[in-house]
């Protein structure tokens, strides 16, 4: 079967808006956090009146003044808020579902509510054999990688295994790896899921080849240590 183009919608939308530093949260993923800002508590409080779903957006670089669209990436994720746990010190524990991509358009501030007016970015596209061939690749080296990290969980590994799309296996594993935040954009703005299992995939194998390095001279240190004694 041929790939089709990813094909975009442009229809103007508008959420509340959690932004995010230091943290991606994929589409096709569950993930939980902490918030502790009160315009962060406010946007979960409209969210939950309404449909539950809120946007995330990541930010880029610190803001000294209120926060402008300057200081976020341009994509972030359309969301489902699954629970909230509202804590003793003020602070909320939240969980969502990742749900899509969007592209940030516009903030606004509704009294004291940040909004976000974005397009969502739906690809639509057929599975050939070329991308099913690079899914199978990626699954396989991300064993590979769970084999030798013990926080990957069994739950994980089960997900990975049966996820049918492109864009929940990248999203999944990529929750998986420590690696730098502009690293997991660049995978979350690419278009092209062929593009994105190549570039993910060589991320896994060189995170184990460091891990593997490690193992190596964490093992060597020991034996002298144990010669010395």
């Amino acid at each position: 079967m041929r790939i089709k183009k990813s094909q975009l919608s442009f229809r103007k939308k508008e959420l509340p808006v959690i932004i995010l530093p230091d943290t991606v949260i994929f589409p096709y993923t569950v993930a939980p956090f902490f918030l502790t800002d009160t315009a962060s508590t406010k946007a979960i409080d409209v969210a939950m009146k309404g449909k539950r779903d809120i946007f995330l957006a990541f930010q880029k670089e610190v803001a000294d003044s209120p926060i402008q669209k300057k200081h976020l990436y341009s994509t972030g994720t359309v969301a489902h808020i699954l629970q909230v746990l509202k804590l003793p010190d003020g602070s909320s524990r939240l969980l969502v579902e990742g749900r899509s991509k969007g592209q940030i358009l516009k903030l606004v501030k509704n009294k004291d509510i940040l909004l976000i007016q974005y397009k969502d970015l739906i690809e639509s596209r057929e599975i050939g054999r070329t991308l099913a061939v690079g899914m199978e690749t990626l699954q396989e080296t991300f064993y590979e990688y769970a084999r030798k990290n013990k926080k990957i969980t069994r739950e994980i590994k089960n997900q990975v295994e049966q996820a049918q799309t492109p864009e929940k296996v990248i999203g999944l594993i990529a929750s998986q790896i420590d690696i730098p935040t502009d690293f997991k954009i660049g995978l979350l703005e690419m278009e092209s899921p062929g593009e994105k299992i190549n570039k993910l995939t060589e991320i896994v194998q060189l995170e184990i080849e460091k891990n593997t390095l490690k193992q190596d001279i964490s093992g060597r240190v020991r034996k002298k240590i144990e010669k010395t004694q």
